[in-house]
């Protein structure tokens, strides 16, 4: 697969796109149609659950920043492979790979009493996947809702 964008073409074999082996099987399997609109986007947010595919549209649009009048795109991965899907817009070094900005958009999984040491290493785990024009935005609540 090739994405084009702004006119240039960004390959997504292995060696030209920071996914790993194992993410080409897990993306052939699990890339759908309302997932593959990522493709289109000017920019997206790549979320784990219904919860969110439905308040921050809803939060964009009390902001008077509409995400579809953006060209933003969300795309619910439904708590799997949240970082799978967003090193295909990194270059394999980490670098800036597909020049489209994407967020993740996901939260601990840790109860609030959860002891320190373990919420910073799960913070770590989910910063370790940014590069590029992507960010990670952690809750640090059990839960974003």
């Amino acid at each position: 697969m090739v994405v084009i964008v702004g006119g240039k073409a960004f390959p997504l074999r292995k060696g030209l796109a920071g996914l790993d082996s194992s993410d080409y099987c897990f993306l052939s399997k699990s890339l759908d149609a309302t997932r593959a609109n990522l493709f289109f986007a000017r920019g997206i947010l790549i979320v784990e659950g219904d919860a969110e595919n439905l308040v921050l549209p809803a939060l964009a649009s009390i902001l008077d920043l509409p995400l579809n009048k953006q060209g933003v795109s969300i795309v619910n991965v439904g708590t799997v492979g949240l970082f799978r899907y967003s090193r295909i817009f990194v270059a394999p070094d980490g670098s800036a790979g597909v020049p489209v900005r994407v967020a993740c958009v996901t939260e601990l999984d840790l109860a609030h009493d959860a002891p320190a040491d373990e919420k910073a290493k799960r913070l770590a785990t989910r910063h370790r996947n940014e590069g590029g024009t992507v960010r990670t935005f952690v809750s640090e609540f059990e839960t974003l809702e």
